[in-house]
Formats: C-alpha cells, structure tokens, sequence
C-alpha cells in the first residue's frame, strides 16, 4: 500500500512539474500519470489530469483514454466511462476492446448487466473480435442480477468462437445457473463436467457446482461433487462446505449437515454464522428439539458469532417441533435482549403455539408484536399462525375474528389460501358448517382456494345438507380432494 501512495503522490508531483515548465513530452508524462492513478483507485485524478491534457491542447491517445475509462470502471463509475468513450469516438480515436471491457467491467461492479450487454453487442457492431475478459465481464453481470439465460447465452457463444475458456469464466457461468430458480441446475452440471474434460478445476469451480446442486436439491450429485473435488487434491474452504450443508439441509438429510459441520472444525476452518443456521434448519427436521438447543448453545459460545434473526427462528421452530412451545418463548425472550422485535421470529414462536395447541399464547404473541412495533405491522404469516392456532383448539370465533382483524386494518398482502383453510378448519371443528361455507364462498370470490378447502366445503354441505351445493361441489372435488376428504373422515379430523 506505501509503494502505491508513493507512486501516485509521485505522479501528482510529475504532472505539476510539466503543467510548470510546459514540457514538450506532456502526452508521456501524462500518460504515466493516469496509468498510476488508474492502478490506485484515484479515478478523480485521471479524470482531471485527461481534462488537463485537452486544456493544453494535447491529443489524448487510445491508450490514455484506456487508462482513465479503467480507473472509472474499477470505482464502479460506468456512466463517467461512458460518456470518456463518446469522446473518445469524438476525437475521430478508435475504441478498441479494452476500452469496452473496462466499461463492461466497470457495469459488472455495479449490477447493470444490460449496459454490459449492450456494450458487448457494441463490440460486434464496430467489428472488434470479443475477448475472454469480454465475455467473462458480461457473464459475471448477468451472474450477479439473476439473468441465467443471458449468461447461458454468452457461455455458448463463447464456446462457438472457440476461445481458450478458463476456470474463472466457467465458475461465473455455473454460478449463474445456480442462481436460477432451480431449473437450470441440470445445465450448470453440463457445463462443470465440460470444464473437468478440460482439467479445470480450483475450489471455486467445485464451490458452484456444489451450489447449482443446492439450487436443485440434489444433495447426492453435490455429494458426488464433493468426493470427486477431495480426490482431485483441490482442498474445500469455507463456501464449499456451507453450500454442501445446505444442499443437505433442503434434501432433508439433517444427520449429514451435521457431519459436514464435525468436517468444518476437524479443518480448522473460520467459525461462520451461515454454517450455524443451516445446522439450526437442519436440527428441525430432526423432530428432536435438543439437536436445536445444543446448535444454539454452541453458537453462543463462539465469542465472534452473534446470533441473528434466522437463528432464533429456526432455534425456535425445533422446540415448536418437539411441542416445547414453553422452550420456543423462552428462546423468543432471550432474542429480544439483543435483536429489535422481528416478525420472522414472533412467527415461529406462534407458530410453535399452534403445534402445541397453546391459542391464548398464539393471540398475546401477536398483540405483543403489534404493541412493540406500531398497530397492524404484522404480517399475513403472524396471523396464519395464530389463526390456525384458534383452529387446533376449534376456538372458531377468534379464528373470524383474527381474519376480520387482519382485512380491516392490514395494507400488508391479502388473505392466500392458507389464512381460509385454518379458518374453515376452526369452523368445522367446531361443527360451524355454515361459516365454514361462507368461507368457501369468499375465498372462492378471491381465487384463493385449494384442494383441501373444497373437500372441507364438501364436508360442511354433508353434515349441513346442502345437497344442492353438494352436488356442484362433488362435480369440482379431483381424485386429490377426494381422497384428503376420505382421509378427513377416517381421522375424524371434520368433527
């Protein structure tokens, strides 16, 4: 950091000793100038010494411009490179291909990954050859806003003009699959198995593969992927190991979550947050509430973690699972001394209440939340919860009254069909099977309906007899409602 301060407090130095005497070699002293400012960071300074030069009346060359336009790029000021490759053009100088990719990459930094498209387009247009850095700029754009197709695109075209592709541009374009919304997954193994063939392969090209197969939940291919990254003697870090986790976790395989975690210490590896509440969500697909617990407490103990909202929810969620709601509001008690009160964790606290069949807790959660926070802030997933709570203890009144409550008061988003089953469900336990169908009814108004809200409108017709609606509702009740209503009967779950 010394040897670069000094360069570019050497620089200022030059170019006030030329602005002094007027040497006749400004354009080289000028020129040396920027390029340590561009190697600094310092793109006011290249800008001011190019604006300087024109001042002088001294003809900027392509290189000169190169060099400003990439001290800009790598301040993320794209639009100031922009407008340096207007002018550039304007002094009848030729863009070349380094000048786009500093823009491209300058876009990169910033997320506008249509600029870079459109600057990339340009180099076609002016018929300059696209580089690998060209393309490895726009994929890593279009990787970091979430447009898979756009960077799948790139990679094939890439491919066609059949440049010597490295690790880095295929770790960008399987990252960029990986972000899809878990389609592309298959893609994003297509092209790690073209770069293996290739005999690429460095820790963050596993890393990706790992994570597209988390995308995928296809936690034995990410498996595989792992074995094949230790055979190849390329060591696993931090994000390697977490991305394994979760791929894990989302295939419901807690017990190897678990493992990988024993894996992290046994390498001596940093202790991360990620890691801890992956193992937390894991911890509560073990329907075992001291994994949870003892997650949590081991969390506390690291003196550099803190824990945050996703790990007191999903800390909370365990106990809910094992019916250890008293557990769950304890835990929702310690967050408050460190975190401010959050509706993700109030939620799991409810939510844990409904499993234990604890309504009156469910509704002093919610009006402690909105009391703490200002009136009507919490959300649909709050009153889902504590609604279906009033349903497992068929209190059918605070069920209407909690949907009423949130419709009248809540500018949050409307009532799915989630909020209708618990409130239908209140009502049949409850053998209310006339405000059960004037449920039906609304939320077949809204579209919000759902197989298991018909068979229960189906039910309600049976025991009221309604044979009329009966009727209409049979012709509408598929195989699937079917037999959830037969399964509804066996349980005596409708009253």
């Amino acid at each position: 950091m010394l040897g670069r301060r000094l360069r570019w407090e050497q620089a200022l130095a030059s170019v006030a000793d030329c602005q002094k005497n007027a040497l006749q070699g400004a354009l080289l002293t000028y020129t040396r100038a920027i390029s340590a400012f561009d190697k600094s960071h310092r793109w006011q300074h290249a800008l001011a010494c190019l604006e300087d030069l024109r001042v002088r009346v001294v003809r900027a060359d392509t290189i000169l411009y190169n060099s400003v336009i990439s001290a800009c790029g790598k301040s993320g000021n794209w639009q100031v490179g922009l407008s340096l490759l207007e002018a550039l053009q304007k002094e009848a100088l030729e863009a070349d291909v380094i000048s786009h990719n500093a823009i491209i990459s300058s876009c990169e930094r910033s997320n506008e990954w249509t600029v870079a498209l459109e600057l990339f387009e340009h180099l076609h247009e002016v018929k300059l050859q696209a580089s690998l850095i060209s393309y490895s700029a726009a994929v890593s754009a279009c990787q970091k806003s979430g447009q898979w197709q756009a960077a799948l695109s790139l990679f094939f075209d890439a491919s066609r003009d059949q440049l010597q592709l490295d690790v880095v541009f295929y770790s960008s374009a399987i990252s960029a699959c990986a972000d899809s919304t878990g389609s592309a997954w298959p893609m994003a193994l297509a092209i790690f198995r073209s770069a293996r063939r290739q005999s690429l392969g460095n820790v963050v090209l596993f890393s990706a593969a790992i994570s597209a197969c988390e995308s995928g939940s296809q936690w034995r291919l990410a498996l595989d992927v792992f074995e094949e990254q230790q055979s190849s003697g390329v060591e696993g870090d931090l994000i390697t190991y977490c991305a394994l986790m979760s791929c894990s976790e989302k295939g419901g395989q807690w017990q190897m979550c678990f493992n990988v975690m024993d894996e992290i210490r046994a390498q001596g590896l940093p202790e991360s947050l990620v890691a801890y509440n992956v193992l937390l969500t894991a911890a509560v697909r073990s329907h075992f509430w001291p994994n949870s617990l003892a997650v949590l407490e081991a969390l506390l103990d690291v003196p550099c973690l803190s824990a945050d909202v996703v790990t007191y929810s999903a800390a909370i969620a365990g106990c809910g699972a094992g019916s250890q709601w008293q557990k769950a509001l304890r835990l929702l008690e310690q967050s408050l001394a460190t975190l401010a009160p959050n509706a993700v964790v109030y939620s799991a606290a409810i939510s844990s209440c409904e499993d234990a069949s604890q309504w009156q807790h469910a509704l002093r959660l919610l009006d402690d939340y909105e009391r703490e926070q200002d009136a009507n802030s919490a959300d649909l997933v709050m009153y889902n919860a504590a609604i279906s709570a009033c349903a497992e203890s068929a209190h059918w009144l605070h069920a209407l009254s909690l949907l009423t409550r949130y419709e009248d008061h809540s500018a949050a988003a409307p009532v799915n069909a989630r909020t209708g089953n618990a409130a239908m469900r209140a009502c049949g336990l409850a053998r209310r099977w006339e405000q059960s169908l004037a449920l039906w009814e609304q939320m077949e108004m809204r579209a919000e309906t759902d197989v298991i809200m018909l068979s229960m409108a189906v039910q309600a017709c049976v025991v009221g007899v309604r044979f009329p609606e009966l009727l209409t509702k049979l012709g509408q009740l598929s195989g699937q409602a079917y037999w959830h209503l037969l399964e509804q009967q066996s349980s005596g779950k409708t009253g």
